[in-house]
């Protein structure tokens, strides 16, 4: 028996199977978990320096929560319907 051959046996098992989706449900989770993780720190690191730039562009503190706010609405209407991101928008005369 080589070392190759021994991650296959587990499939020669009648619980083979089971344990390899076991394995592959958890390994997803994990996955979907640090890539939210990493997707929150990275959209916290840049709307620190977001802010930091529009301190040193002279905005006021007022002038900076409405520019922060009018983003992260836009972001929340965006992600409740994702085809709407792609979608022409609707102007009503």
């Amino acid at each position: 028996m080589t070392l190759a051959e021994v991650p296959w046996q587990i499939f020669t098992t009648p619980f083979g199977l089971p344990i390899a989706a076991i394995v592959g449900v958890f390994g997803w989770l994990i996955v979907g978990a640090v890539s939210e993780a990493v997707s929150k720190v990275m959209c916290s690191q840049n709307n620190a320096e977001l802010k930091r730039e529009l301190l040193a562009r002279g905005f006021t503190a007022q002038e900076i929560i409405d520019v922060i706010e009018s983003g992260s609405a836009s972001r929340e209407r965006d992600s409740h319907d994702p085809g709407t991101r792609f979608a022409p928008s609707r102007t009503t005369l």
